[in-house]
């Protein structure tokens, strides 16, 4: 699916963590948009609302399509906080003495939230505010042409009851292969519980090896 006749004065790319989406708009096997570089997302950063990159449609599966290429690999780990969480140790345990390890971890653990923590409390944020923004649109009773939403790709996607869709979540990590994923995937389904049980979302965490072999990318 080519992307819409509105956005000729818009620059065509359809690239993302450094990887190229254009068979997820251009092979006719999805209805998609990109929704992080619409006008209607950019008419709300100013708010601090949060979207995914891509929303998609192929068949009765509605995606919500998220990539990384910084997200923190559990093979490796950055060694920066390492440091500053052992020197908070010697700290806590030269100023008193007394405090048990499982104290001082406790303690140390409050403070310092891990980089995958962190990672999937931005991703939950964005999901939520994303199916949020569906939602709304489509409380508003409207069918919505491309006019609506100048952007790259589809806005046909607000006009599908995703609410009646089997609805999936990807993460596709670049740089990562299978084993490393499975830790963020673990990280994410336990972040994103919530939502998992209201909407009946599933969560997948994949390389970009199969994002490729789905169709995503290049």
């Amino acid at each position: 699916m080519m992307a819409c006749k509105y956005c000729e004065d818009l620059l065509i790319s359809y690239e993302e963590s450094d990887m190229d989406f254009t068979p997820l708009f251009q092979s006719g096997n999805f209805i998609s948009f990109y929704i992080e570089k619409s006008m209607l997302y950019k008419g709300m950063k100013a708010d601090a609302v949060k979207m995914v990159e891509f929303v998609s449609i192929k068949g009765e599966e509605f995606y919500f399509i998220e990539c990384k290429s910084s997200f923190p690999n559990p093979k490796n780990p950055k060694p920066q906080q390492a440091t500053l969480k052992k020197s908070m140790e010697v700290e806590l345990k030269k100023s008193d003495p007394e405090k048990s390890q499982k104290e001082v971890d406790k303690l140390v653990k409050r403070y310092f939230k891990s980089d995958l923590e962190i990672n999937c409390q931005d991703i939950y944020t964005k999901l939520h505010h994303s199916i949020d923004l569906l939602l709304t649109s489509q409380l508003k009773i409207k069918e919505y042409t491309a006019s609506d939403f100048p952007s790259l790709g589809s806005p046909h996607v607000f006009n599908v009851k995703f609410y009646e869709s089997s609805m999936i979540f990807y993460l596709i990590l670049k740089g990562f292969d299978r084993s490393a994923c499975v830790q963020p995937q673990i990280a994410l389904n336990d972040k994103l519980k919530p939502l998992k049980k209201l909407w009946g979302i599933q969560v997948k965490v994949i390389p970009e090896e199969k994002a490729r072999t789905l169709g995503f990318i290049q």
